[in-house]
C-alpha cells in the first residue's frame, strides 16, 4: 500500500475515536537564526536566557528570551550535543565527546570541563539535590556530577543503552532512554536501576516528565523502520511514584518520526515534534492535552526538528531546527499562551466555517499549480471528494453526513495515492510523470488541508461518537 494513502487512512481509522475538543492555540512568532546544526536546548525563565547547542561549531548561543537576539556565543568542546541546566545556580551543562561542559550563566564562560567518556549524548539536571546526569553513547554509561563542586562522582552502566535522559525531583528518579525498546529507571539516592519498562517492538526516541502529575511520556518509533518513512509512532505513559507502575500504557499515536518530546505542566500539554517522508518530509508539530491524550493541535514546522523545550514562566516553546544539507539551524520560537475553554471550538457553528476554509485551501491548490493532464484528471477526483465533505456538513441526516465525511476522506487517500504514484522516476522524464519539484507542491498545498480536515475530525467528538457538526 502506498506510503501516504497508508497515512490518511491511518488518521482516518481516529476520526471518530477521540473525546475532546480542539482548538488552534500555538502559533509560530518568528525564528532566531543560530549556528551550524543546532541540537540542544535549553530556558530559563529566571533569567530570559535561551540556551542552543551548535553541533557542527561547537558553540552555545546564548539568546535574549525577551529580545529574541543573540547575546553570546561560547565556544566549547568538539561536537556539542545535549544541554541541560540549574535555574538555581545558573549553571548550564553540555555534553560533547568525551566531555561535559560547565558554563557560567552571569559571564557567558566555560568554567570547567568533565571528562566523562564516551560520545556525549543526553544531559539532565536534577536541581533539587544538583546533581547533573549525562550519558554517554555507545558506552552505555550514566554519568553523575556533583553540582556543588562540579566533579564527577559516579558512573552507572545501562545494559539497554544511554541516550536521551529525563528527571522526575519529585520522586528521586533518573528516566535513561537507549536505541532499544527500553526505558530504564534510576534510584537518584542508590544510583541502581530500579525498574525497566520495555515497549515492545519499538525503538525509544525520547522521554519527558510532568512535574505536575508525575506522567512520564515516552515517544517511541516502530522497531527496524528508517526515521524519515516511519508512520508507526506512538506515545506510551508511565505513571511515576515511590513504588512505580508494572506497566506502560500506549495512549495516543501521531503519524510520522517522533524527533523529541517535552511537557508543559503549566498548561497540561505534550508537544511532539515529527517528520515524516510519506509527506515530502514535512516536519509537524503535534500538541496533545496531557490529560485527556488527545491531539488538539498541529503546526507545520519550515525545517527538521531536532529538540523542543518550554518555557514555563513566558508560555513559549522552542524548537532547533537544521535549515538544509549545509547543517545551517535556526531556533523556532512559538507561543503558546492561549488555553483556556473559551478558545476551544466544539460546537457546530465554529467547526464548519474551520472545514471550509480546509476545503478553500485544497480548492484553491487545485486552481494553483498548473501540471500534467493527469493531474488535471485528478483534479476532477478531488473535486468530488471535496463535494462529499462539503454536502455532508449540510445533510439533514447525521448517518448521511458521518458517512459523507467517511467517503470523501477515503477519495482524498487515494487521490493522494494517485499523486505520488506518477512521480518521475530516474533521470529520464517518462511522458505523462511527474516533476519531483511538481508532485512535491502539490503534496505540500494539497495534503496540509487534508490534515488539517483529519484532525478536526479527530478532536471534534461528542459522547455518542457521531461529530458535533453531524449533529442536528
Amino acid at each position: 500500500m502506498n506510503k501516504i494513502f497508508k497515512l490518511l487512512i491511518g488518521i482516518l481509522l481516529l476520526l471518530f475515536s477521540a473525546n475532546t475538543s480542539f482548538v488552534f492555540a500555538e502559533t509560530i512568532t518568528g525564528d532566531i537564526i543560530v549556528e551550524a546544526n543546532p541540537i540542544g536546548v535549553a530556558i530559563n525563565s529566571n533569567t530570559n536566557r535561551i540556551y542552543v547547542t551548535n553541533n557542527q561549531s561547537d558553540t552555545v548561543s546564548v539568546i535574549d528570551s525577551s529580545t529574541s537576539k543573540i547575546t553570546a556565543t561560547v565556544q566549547i568542546g568538539k561536537e556539542p550535543y545535549g544541554i541541560d541546566l540549574n535555574s538555581k545556580t545558573n549553571k548550564i551543562y553540555t555534553v560533547h565527546i568525551d566531555t561535559l561542559s560547565v558554563i557560567n550563566g552571569g559571564s557567558n564562560t566555560v568554567e570547567k570541563t568533565i571528562n566523562i567518556g564516551g560520545d556525549g549524548a543526553g544531559v539532565a539536571v536534577n536541581p533539587d539535590t544538583n546533581l547533573i546526569y549525562t550519558a554517554s553513547d555507545p558506552t552505555n554509561i550514566l554519568s553523575v556530577i556533583d553540582g556543588n563542586t562540579d566533579t564527577l562522582i559516579n558512573q552507572i552502566f545501562i545494559p539497554d543503552g544511554a541516550v536521551q535522559i529525563a528527571v522526575n525531583p519529585n520522586t528521586n528518579h533518573i528516566f535513561v532512554t537507549g536505541t532499544s525498546d527500553v526505558l530504564s529507571v534510576i534510584d537518584g539516592s542508590t544510583n541502581q536501576v530500579i525498574k525497566t519498562y520495555t515497549v515492545p517492538g519499538s525503538e525509544i526516541v525520547d522521554v519527558a516528565v510532568n512535574l505536575e502529575t508525575n506522567k512520564v511520556f515516552i515517544a517511541t518509533n516502530r522497531k527496524n523502520k528508517s526515521r524519515k518513512n516511519s508512520r508507526d509512532s506512538f506515545i506510551a505513559v508511565i505513571n511515576d511514584s515511590l513504588t512505580l507502575d508494572d506497566k506502560t500504557n500506549v495512549k495516543f499515536s501521531v503519524p510520522g518520526f517522533p524527533t523529541a518530546i517535552t511537557v508543559n505542566p503549566a498548561s497540561n500539554k505534550v508537544y511532539i515534534t515529527t517528520i515524516n517522508n510519506t509527506l515530502g518530509e514535512i516536519p509537524i508539530l503535534y500538541v496533545a492535552d496531557a490529560e485527556t491524550l488527545r491531539i488538539i493541535d498541529f503546526l507545520v514546522l519550515n525545517n527538521l526538528p531536532i529538540d523542543i523545550g518550554t518555557d514555563l514562566v513566558n508560555s513559549k516553546t522552542y524548537i532547533t531546527q537544521i535549515l538544509n544539507e549545509n547543517l545551517a539551524g535556526n531556533l523556532t520560537v512559538i507561543d503558546s499562551k492561549i488555553n483556556d475553554e473559551k478558545n476551544y471550538v466544539a460546537d457546530k457553528t465554529n467547526l464548519i466555517p474551520r472545514f471550509q476554509e480546509a476545503i478553500n485551501e485544497i480548492a484553491n491548490a487545485k486552481n494553483t499549480l498548473a501540471l500534467s493532464n493527469d493531474i488535471e484528471r485528478i483534479d476532477k477526483k478531488i473535486t468530488i471528494a471535496l463535494f462529499d465533505i462539503e454536502n455532508s456538513l449540510q445533510a439533514e441526516n447525521r448517518i448521511k453526513c458521518v458517512n459523507g465525511l467517511i467517503k470523501g476522506y477515503r477519495n482524498l487517500a487515494k487521490v493522494a495515492e494517485q499523486i505520488d504514484s506518477l512521480r518521475c522516476v530516474g533521470s529520464e522524464l517518462i511522458p505523462g510523470c511527474i516533476t519531483e519539484d511538481d508532485v512535491q507542491g502539490y503534496i505540500t498545498m494539497t495534503l496540509l488541508p487534508v490534515i488539517k480536515i483529519g484532525v478536526l475530525l479527530l478532536t471534534d467528538d461528542n459522547s455518542n461518537g457521531i461529530p458535533s457538526v453531524c449533529e442536528y
